[in-house]
């Protein structure tokens, strides 16, 4: 049970000793100021097989929030979300029905919580911090990976509207395409402590990202090969802080 579970940091002299790969910083999403990053791809990429993984640190609970979106049409066809529904649990939903709702909740403010998105096999499924949350089947194609619009921490390409921007502070998300890597691939276990692992050996595919959220001046930078850099929109630089799944500010 996830209810209230928090990966604490170890007490060590040095964090640096402890993690084999540092994430330096996160942005902090602000539904108040509207936060959103957002891509159209200008073209498919495989909408059966992917991943997407992201930390997150909650600040605002009892509020509906979105973790990802493509899309924002009612076609069940162009729209695949994750959100944090108002009762603080995860929801999967396309564009006509929430396809599956999590039992557990994300209430704890205080840790970073790891989030593992993927499809596969006409199965997706949420992994929280290694555990897996929700699994749905959906058969064909997705809409992740489809020339709509993506967002990440906001609806897609629902235009301003940013009354569910996630409110709090995201770090390391990585966007895979045509491999559903699972959250071991992208985490290790030290201690008892689930920590993230570097993802620079993966295979990342066509409209695949990798957002370090290290240039407080492009947040929506891509740091993989593939340059495929999302638009940050009411992102100033006073939303990059220090605070990570591997260094507290």
């Amino acid at each position: 049970m996830l209810n209230n579970e928090i990966w604490h940091k170890p007490a060590s002299s040095s964090v640096s000793d402890f993690y084999d790969y540092q994430i330096e910083q996160s942005v902090r999403g602000d539904m108040g100021d509207g936060t959103r990053l957002r891509r159209t791809p200008s073209s498919a990429g495989n909408r059966q097989t992917w991943a997407i993984s992201m930390w997150i640190k909650r600040s605002l609970l009892g509020d509906e929030q979105f973790l990802y979106e493509a899309g924002a049409s009612g076609s069940s066809s162009t729209r695949l979300r994750l959100v944090i529904n108002d009762s603080d649990k995860i929801m999967i939903t396309n564009g006509n029905a929430n396809l599956v709702t999590s039992t557990g909740v994300l209430r704890d403010t205080t840790g970073w919580y790891h989030i593992h998105w993927r499809n596969t096999g006409g199965t997706n499924t949420c992994h929280v911090n290694g555990s897996q949350f929700t699994s749905v089947s959906i058969s064909g194609d997705t809409a992740i990976h489809s020339t709509v619009a993506h967002g990440i921490g906001c609806r897609g390409g629902s235009g301003d509207d940013t009354s569910t921007s996630f409110e709090g502070y995201i770090a390391e998300v990585l966007i895979f395409d045509g491999n559903a890597y699972q959250y071991t691939d992208v985490t290790d276990e030290k201690n008892g402590v689930l920590i993230p692992k570097d993802p620079s050996s993966l295979t990342f595919g066509t409209n695949a990202a990798h957002l370090k959220f290290e240039n407080a001046s492009d947040f929506g930078n891509d740091s993989s090969s593939n340059n495929n850099d999302y638009t940050a929109s009411n992102l100033g630089a006073d939303h990059q802080v220090l605070d990570s799944p591997t260094f507290g500010s």
